[in-house]
């Protein structure tokens, strides 16, 4: 799990292809699902239509049949709650690890305000993913980028708050049966995967 503006599918995906691992993506498994109409698909439909929460047992069963009887497995964007960490668990699923990728404030800032536009040339770019030569400065024309504006600054300050309000629960679940593991994301990339693996007791290299 990770809160926003961290990228947790990029070394969770290289880690289990490496490992040979079962790996559910929830997001992209409820867009599978719901485009192809399976049976699940159909059962969440009137849910995703109303742009409601799909129950936690449908989430689980989803999650379950993507795993099929894999012996080692990850899952990605789940469970989102207590409950559905208990639903998981009543299942036969509680994961040896949570794996929660971690970012001081300033950094998930930096990653979900990052994207400018230069007031002088109108070049676009993002900050961190792609950071200017010189720190803050436009390449072509030599202006600075102007800083993030304060209504923004602020729907990211909520959107991290909100993240960790919703997955107390959850971390507090795993955390209390010894099996969570807070792993940097600083740098991102190579990087992230690298202290991902070694959190689970390998690395990515197969």
């Amino acid at each position: 799990m990770a809160g926003p503006g961290i990228d947790a599918n990029t070394p969770a995906a290289q880690v289990a292809q490496a490992w040979g691992m079962a790996y559910v993506n929830l997001v992209e498994r409820l867009r599978e699902h719901h485009q192809a109409k399976t049976d699940l698909g159909l059962l969440m439909k009137p849910y995703l239509d109303a742009g409601m929460l799909v129950p936690g047992e449908l989430l689980v069963q989803m999650v379950i049949a993507g795993l099929g009887a894999a012996q080692s497995w990850m899952v990605k964007s789940f469970p989102h709650s207590r409950a559905h960490a208990q639903l998981l668990t009543d299942h036969g699923y509680l994961p040896d690890l949570l794996v929660e990728l971690c970012l001081d404030e300033a950094s998930q800032l930096d990653r979900m305000g990052g994207w400018r536009q230069c007031a002088k040339c109108g070049v676009k770019r993002h900050l961190f993913t792609h950071p200017p030569t010189r720190v803050g400065v436009c390449d072509p024309c030599g202006a600075p980028y102007p800083a993030l504006p304060d209504h923004l600054r602020s729907m990211c300050l909520e959107k991290i708050a909100d993240y960790r309000e919703r997955t107390d629960d959850v971390v507090g679940y795993y955390q209390g049966r010894s099996r969570l593991v807070r792993v940097s994301a600083q740098g991102g990339g190579e990087a992230t995967s690298a202290r991902f693996a070694a959190a689970l007791g390998g690395s990515v290299a197969p």
